[in-house]
């Protein structure tokens, strides 16, 4: 069993690894969900990236079996929090589908606002930390 708060909501968005390059801890986000339409809006904040794709981090990662090698784009989630959220009025449910748009151009707020990695990503030495060498 888990116990969670109801009122610190996050969510992880899926991003191209090539739209990473101007997102920013405390950017601003704004989230529509399909359940609701595009009549609610939902205010959040970029808090933080993880250390890898989803193929990475599983236990057996996918094998190309054929040898023919293809670059696919990879999807790396980035943390999203809700700011104001009240679960009475508008109940999120697991796994619905979220549009989300980061203002990169709007100045950043919270914790950590402004860096690229969070301070678990910065405790470790370069290339880990994405972000920290640009190609």
């Amino acid at each position: 069993m888990a116990i969670r708060s109801l009122n610190d909501i996050w969510g992880d968005a899926n991003f191209k690894e090539t739209q990473l390059g101007d997102l920013r801890i405390g950017q601003a986000v704004d989230l529509y969900l399909d359940i609701y339409g595009d009549g609610r809006v939902f205010k959040g904040r970029v808090a933080g990236f993880t250390m890898g794709t989803g193929s990475t981090l599983t236990l057996l990662p996918a094998q190309n079996a054929t040898g023919n090698f293809v670059k696919v784009v990879q999807r790396l989630p980035v943390r999203i929090e809700l700011e104001g959220y009240d679960p009475d009025k508008t109940p999120l449910f697991t796994g619905t589908s979220v549009v989300s748009y980061v203002y990169i151009n709007k100045p950043t707020t919270g914790p950590g606002a402004g860096s690229f990695c969070n301070a678990r990503c910065l405790s470790h030495k370069p290339p880990v930390c994405p972000g920290t060498r640009r190609a």
